[in-house]
């Protein structure tokens, strides 16, 4: 699960830094996150649920952390 996870960021951290994208651009890098968790919210049994408000701050979260990995990646 660990694999499947960082694997899947990592890739597609360096796929939007290869393709030139804004790493400044918030909304874009919220969609890269969303896509990710698109692919790893199966894999963990999570259900989507636009309406919960505990799971859009946890987006958030998450956005942030990727944010981080992000300017990592760039160093």
């Amino acid at each position: 699960m660990r694999d499947l996870f960082y694997g899947t960021l990592e890739y597609s951290v360096r796929t939007y830094m290869v393709r030139g994208q804004d790493l400044e651009d918030e909304e874009a890098i919220e969609h890269l996150a969303e896509q990710v968790m698109t692919m790893v919210r199966p894999a963990l049994g999570l259900e989507k649920n636009n309406d919960d408000v505990e799971s859009r701050s946890d987006l958030a979260a998450l956005v942030q952390r990727l944010e981080k990995v992000a300017k990592r990646l760039e160093a």
